[in-house]
């Protein structure tokens, strides 16, 4: 993963800004353009909504090439000149699958708050959750569903896909008991005061890469960029760089339930937990080690990945 460039200072130009057109994604590009714009460089930033396959998928995502359909379209439109950069959750982009030859991730931006949080339907209490096998929580994802059902025995977990919007309407609907989001982009969108709770991380262990957006480039136009490093912060770089070499090792792909969070301790060491669930049944494997500096995040990454494997991963993913 290359996330250093030459420094040139850079001429006046449009910067076209890629994302997808859902309200979050949208948000999270505007953000992305303010830091651009506060740094004073001479670029015209202009944010380009782009609604891609993925958006338009209403069923399972696995089906149709999991969540890496949210991140083809505007890789292929990169790839074109349609736009000059692309904003992605970290947590979209597969882990299975090496990065294209001609594009780069060349920045990270600060991580945002990593828990899922869990958001109840009116009347309904956690405690109506537990041991209740007609309760129903909606989740897109494999890695909530697993441990969904570690922290609620007997629980029913259900598919709940689309925008924050929409999955909230299905909730008060009466679709679902509760849904669980990502508490980051509940923030972002200023509506963490649906939150019932924010899950600790040792209930359920986050989303390779979540929290943290990352900027990807032509790398023939690295040079001509270096404003993008300006924003990007070292601290996610490198746990993103762990997290994601825990998954590359894993092949690990968007319909495994696989989980891993890094964190860089007092002192500067580096601490990563990993783990890897059989979402059709209560088993899993876990494992942590630690590294004394950012330069061993992606050793720290396999170190993680190999003791999983070890353990029986293979067989869940």
């Amino acid at each position: 993963m290359q996330n250093t460039c030459p420094v040139s200072k850079p001429v006046h130009f449009t910067l076209k800004i890629g994302t997808r057109a859902s309200p979050m994604a949208r948000a999270m590009a505007d953000g992305v353009r303010d830091l651009i714009v506060r740094l004073g460089a001479p670029i015209d930033a202009k944010v380009l909504p782009f609604t891609s396959e993925g958006d338009r998928i209403k069923g399972d995502l696995k089906i149709q090439g999991g969540k890496g359909t949210f991140i083809k379209d505007l890789e292929r439109r990169l790839l074109a000149g349609e736009i000059d950069c692309a904003i992605h959750s970290l947590k979209d982009i597969p882990g299975d699958l090496p990065p294209h030859e001609d594009l780069a991730l060349i920045a990270f931006l600060p991580r945002e708050d990593p828990r899922d949080a869990l958001i109840l339907r009116d009347g309904v209490r956690e405690d109506d959750l537990r041991d209740n096998p007609k309760a129903l929580i909606g989740t897109s994802a494999p890695r909530r569903s697993a441990m969904l059902k570690q922290l609620y025995p007997g629980i029913r977990t259900d598919l709940c896909r689309g925008n924050v919007n929409s999955r909230l309407r299905k909730l008060d609907d009466g679709e679902y008991d509760a849904i669980v989001l990502s508490y980051a982009g509940l923030k972002r969108l200023n509506m963490d005061g649906r939150v019932s709770r924010v899950y600790d991380t040792a209930e359920i262990l986050p989303a390779i890469g979540q929290g943290i957006l990352a900027i990807q480039v032509r790398r023939a136009d690295i040079e001509r960029c270096p404003f993008l490093r300006d924003i990007s912060d070292r601290t996610a770089e490198t746990v993103a760089a762990a997290e994601r070499a825990m998954l590359f090792r894993l092949q690990g792909n968007c319909h495994s339930a696989i989980a891993g969070h890094c964190e860089i301790l007092p002192g500067g060491a580096l601490h990563l937990r990993g783990a890897v669930f059989d979402p059709a049944s209560a088993r899993f494997v876990e494992a942590q080690h630690q590294a004394h500096g950012p330069d061993g995040a992606e050793a720290l990454g396999h170190h993680v990945a190999d003791a999983l494997l070890a353990q029986g991963a293979a067989a869940f993913i």
